[in-house]
Order: structure tokens, then C-alpha cells, then sequence
């Protein structure tokens, strides 16, 4: 009879531990800036990586979570889960990443993730990734060989589109960290680019995608990595700005972000892009362009900001985004734009309840097409030294492109800003470690469904061994990070002039004749890069936002102070500095 009455309570505490650990359980992320996100097929947003904590304490994650937007309608951010139990997941858990690449594949099966902010402390992170939802599986994809430059470089801050008609995604633009050289080789034009480092910071380089590449994911592709033929590439180096494709014109559009030279003919610092002209790439011919973008409020410029394709295939929503990353988020946060007419509306006016901040910086936006949503996920709102993190969700109700307003919500809106905590260096965070502990221990009492006095202690014993398990790994890693460098490329200084000492590529004999060709000007020097004398009805954004010069009508360049108007995407006026 006893020996039964042991066998049933072993029995139902088996059950119980069973059911505790299968009944749903949801996690509150950590707030957190520059995540990648996609929403993928079943309606799950999904979320990886990102840099938690604030100023110096500035930590890169490794977490990986999902979100059911069609189960979840409210308090967003208490009601994500965590991946741990996908395929493969050693080689992402292992390097924490920040500010990578991201793009989805048209039937939002796989998001592909490549190159980033990652940390070193596990040894050289794999720089492309792609994660199908279907299989819950992670694979590893090629390396970009770029010739002479590399074969392993680490980009990040570029901008990445996939084209549906040729199923490959397409990088543009960003900048490099420790790149293998002081120059860059443009096969190209076949010209050597000597000004490729930035000068407050010799360890990055401004030269990410400098020309077109095309990627194709599939396991079986012969020549995954490619440069299409390009007509009039453009001469300078972009980076931090976001692009969408249009399908009925086949172009991708390029808003905002930096711009900078990376030749030795004309030496001048980094400016920021207008946004009244917009660099254009056709997919269908290769050609190189710009578009003239007019309205009766043009937006600041800015960067870290994201563009997102509405439903209709027309129209792009311009979301947030900072003018200088030692400023908060610009005031004017909200704008649409159509594709065909090329006309900015603003939507600044929109308003959260209780007042509560709508702008956001390095933050991730996706769209629910079938609900006609936008998401706009984590990002920062004040500056880099005292910031204003989040881990809310809004979500703006898109359907008429022309009246775009937040949906009303239950969360609490509000974030205190998170003061720098007392570090030596700049620890990682790995998805072993404590924001995992957290998540882990929210997943387990949230997720235990009933129970009784002899559940609980179970519950209290489940939770003391994996808060015993996980310090074991916090006290391992924190080892292994105090081996590695303190310092972390946490922030370019992307608006510092360049100059000082160049070298240049080793080039064979039979190409000298071409180190010191002439760079070519391609873009028509009768269009504009900015309106300067535009007409009553098309200003610039009127609010108080940095770089903003609303007497001459145009867009100043950042970078403390002022810098030559830029006219072209090629070219500057006046003598360059």
C-alpha cells in the first residue's frame, strides 16, 4: 500500500513538473537598442540580438524571441517567448550581435541575418546567418569573398533588401570593423580608395557593400555571392540608411544615413543624406539614380531610422531615427511617402496616450500586411550616456496611408532612463547568463498552470537549481570576457573630418596605369540634392531639430559645425575639408 501510495505521488509530480514546463510561458525582454526583427509566416514577430544597458554598460545579447501577434493583442511586452530549442543555435548563442543586417525572404520563411556588432570573447563570429521558422533551424551561409579586400569582412550598418523577382537579397553601403587594410580596391571602376579609415577611430573602415552585391540563399546555389553589372555607381560610401523595394517600378530606395568620401581628390567629412533626394537603384538594368521627393513638410535628416513598405505597395512609412547619435531622437518622427507621386505627407502629429514618448532610435519595424499594422519594436529615445531604452511594442494602424494613427494600448509607455552602471569594459551578454536566468525563471512560474503547497516547493526547487546552474555559467563566461579586450566598437564617430596618411592597394603591373585615374561624377549635375530655393509650400521639417537650416531652405551636413551643403551624391560645393 505504501510502496503504491510513493509510485501515485511520484506520479503526480512528475505530471506537475511536466505540465509546468509545457504550459506557455511568457518572458519580458530587457530593454534594448538595434535588434534584428522579422516578421515571419504564422504571424510570429521575431527578435534577436540588440545591445542592452546604457552608456559605457552597453552589453550585446544573444537571445532569440518570438512574439504571436495572433494570440497577443495587448501588453506586448510582458508576452514574448523564448527560443531555446532551435537547430544549430551554438552558432548564434555563442556571439552576442548588435546592429546586424536584416532581411526576410518574400514568403517570410527565413530571416537572414549578416554581419553586425559581435563579440570576439568565443573567438570569430560567423558573419551570415538565415533561420527558417519552419524548421526552427539556423544555418550558416557563405562568407563574402571580396578579392584583395578580404574574404571574411565584418560589415554592419549597411542596408539589405530582397528582391522577390530575382529571390537574392541586395547590400548596399555600411562600414567595416578591422578591416584587413588602410585602402579599398573598387572592382568596379578599378580604382584604388585611399581614405577608407575613419579618422577618429583607425580600426573602422568606411567602406562596407561599396558596390551592389547580390546574395542567394539557397544551400545549392553554384555562386552565392555576386556584383552585378552596375551603371553609374556612385563614388562615395554610404551607411545607416534604409532602404525598401518597390515592385511595379523594380527599384530600391535608399533614405537618409551618412554619406562620406573614401577617394583622395576630394577630402571632406561625413554629411548627412538629404531627404528631399533619394538614391535609386533598378534592379531590371542595373542603373544607378536619384529621385527628387517633394511635399509640404520634407523630413530632417537622420539616421537609425527605419522605412517600412505599406500594404498597398505604394506607399513607405519613415519611422524615428536621430540626427546625431550624441542627441535624442528627432521630433519630427512620423512621415509617408508615396512612390509614384514622390510626395512626403507628415504624420507628426499623431499622439500616444498619456503623453507618452513616440520616438524611438535603432529600433525595428515590421508590418503585419493582413492587419494592416506596423510594429515599432525596442530602439532608445534620449542620448547615448543616460538612454531611455525600451522593451514596449507600438503599433500604428496603417490602412490608410494618409491617416496613420496609434493604436491604443494597455502598456505602460514609460521607461527610466538607465543610468551607466559601474563597469570595468564592456561585458558581453550571452543567452546563458542572467537576463536568461530572468527569462527562464518568468517562463516557469508564469508558465505553471494550478498547483498546490507540495507544487510550489517543487517549483521553488526547479528555480533554485537553474539559478544555481546559471550563476556556475555567468561566474565561466565572465572568465572567459575578462581575457578578452575591454574596448568595443560600440559607436563610430561618424561625423568626424577624415584626413591623415593613406596607402593603397598593391595593384599588378598591368593595372598602375589605373591608381591614380580620375574618379568619375556620375549623377546629372542639373538635378539637386537639395531645394534650395524651394517654393512657400515645401520646407523642411519646421521643428527644433539638430542640422536643420531653415533660412537657407536646405539640409546642413552634421558635424558640430558647418560643413559645405552637399549638391550631389557625388559632389560638394565649395572646397572640401
Amino acid at each position: 500500500m505504501r510502496i503504491g501510495l510513493y509510485t501515485i505521488t511520484a506520479a503526480a509530480t512528475l505530471l506537475f513538473v511536466t505540465t509546468a514546463i509545457n504550459a506557455q510561458s511568457y518572458v519580458t525582454p530587457s530593454p534594448r537598442r538595434s535588434p534584428s526583427c522579422a516578421l515571419l509566416s504564422g504571424g510570429k514577430i521575431h527578435c534577436f540580438g540588440g545591445q542592452t544597458g546604457a552608456g559605457q554598460s552597453l552589453k550585446k545579447d544573444a537571445t532569440l524571441f518570438t512574439l504571436d501577434t495572433t494570440k497577443i493583442h495587448e501588453s506586448f511586452a510582458t508576452q514574448w517567448e523564448q527560443i531555446t530549442d532551435s537547430i544549430n543555435s551554438d552558432i548564434y548563442t555563442a556571439y552576442p550581435r548588435a546592429r546586424a543586417i536584416v532581411a526576410v525572404t518574400e514568403d517570410k520563411k527565413n530571416m537572414i541575418i549578416t554581419g553586425g556588432q559581435t563579440s570576439t570573447t568565443n573567438g570569430t563570429a560567423f558573419q551570415n546567418l538565415v533561420y527558417n521558422v519552419d524548421t526552427k533551424a539556423w544555418r550558416v551561409l557563405p562568407t563574402f569573398d571580396d578579392g584583395v579586400n578580404g574574404n571574411s569582412r565584418r560589415i554592419y550598418v549597411g542596408a539589405s533588401t530582397w528582391v522577390p523577382d530575382q529571390s537574392r537579397v541586395y547590400f548596399f553601403g555600411g562600414t567595416e570593423i578591422d578591416p584587413s587594410h588602410s585602402w579599398y580596391y573598387d572592382n568596379v571602376l578599378e580604382t584604388n580608395l585611399t581614405n577608407v579609415l575613419f579618422a577618429s577611430d583607425n580600426d573602422s573602415s568606411k567602406i562596407g557593400y561599396y558596390r551592389m552585391t547580390t546574395l542567394d540563399i539557397a544551400q545549392d546555389a553554384t555562386a552565392p555571392w555576386q556584383v552585378p553589372a552596375q551603371q553609374n555607381p556612385p563614388t562615395l560610401s554610404y551607411y545607416m540608411q534604409a532602404s525598401v523595394y518597390h515592385p511595379i517600378s523594380k527599384k530600391i530606395f535608399y533614405f537618409g544615413g551618412l554619406v562620406n568620401n573614401a577617394t583622395t581628390d576630394q577630402l571632406v567629412g561625413t554629411s548627412n543624406v538629404s531627404m528631399s533626394e533619394v538614391l535609386t537603384f533598378d534592379t531590371a538594368n542595373g542603373a544607378w539614380g536619384t529621385q527628387i521627393f517633394t511635399g509640404d513638410l520634407i523630413p530632417s535628416v537622420r539616421r537609425s531610422h527605419t522605412v517600412t513598405l505599406l500594404p498597398s505597395g505604394q506607399e513607405i512609412l519613415l519611422y524615428g531615427g536621430t540626427a546625431n547619435d550624441q542627441l535624442s531622437g528627432v521630433q519630427d518622427f512620423c512621415y509617408t511617402a508615396n512612390l509614384e507621386t514622390f510626395i512626403w505627407t507628415s504624420c507628426n502629429t499623431i499622439t500616444l496616450e498619456n503623453n507618452s514618448p513616440p520616438y524611438r532610435t535603432e529600433h525595428a519595424a515590421v508590418l503585419d500586411e493582413s492587419k494592416k499594422l506596423v510594429y515599432i519594436l525596442f530602439g532608445y529615445q534620449d542620448t547615448k550616456a543616460i538612454v531611455n531604452t525600451f522593451n514596449t511594442v507600438l503599433t500604428l494602424n496603417v490602412t490608410d496611408p494618409k491617416k496613420v494613427e496609434f493604436v491604443a494600448t494597455s502598456q505602460d509607455l514609460f521607461t527610466s532612463a538607465e543610468e551607466p552602471l559601474s563597469t570595468t569594459g564592456a561585458e558581453e551578454t550571452i543567452s546563458k547568463n542572467s537576463d536568461s536566468t530572468n527569462n527562464k525563471i518568468g517562463s516557469i512560474i508564469g508558465g505553471a498552470v494550478g498547483g498546490s503547497v507540495g507544487g510550489s516547493l517543487i517549483i521553488g526547487v526547479i528555480v533554485f537549481l537553474i539559478i544555481r546552474k546559471n550563476q556556475s555559467n555567468r561566474k565561466k563566461s565572465l572568465a572567459k570576457q575578462q581575457e578578452n579586450e575591454n574596448a568595443e566598437h560600440l559607436s563610430v564617430d561618424w561625423d568626424a573630418l577624415e584626413g591623415g596618411y593613406s596607402e593603397t592597394c598593391p595593384l599588378p603591373a598591368g593595372k598602375k596605369d589605373q591608381q591614380y585615374r580620375s574618379v568619375t561624377k556620375p549623377y546629372d549635375r542639373q538635378k539637386s540634392l537639395v531645394i534650395e530655393n524651394g517654393s512657400a509650400t515645401t520646407t523642411v521639417a519646421s521643428l527644433l531639430v539638430p542640422d536643420v537650416n531653415t533660412n537657407e531652405n536646405a539640409l546642413v551636413p552634421d558635424g558640430g559645425a558647418r560643413s559645405e551643403l552637399m549638391t550631389k551624391p557625388d559632389a560638394f560645393i565649395g572646397n572640401g575639408k
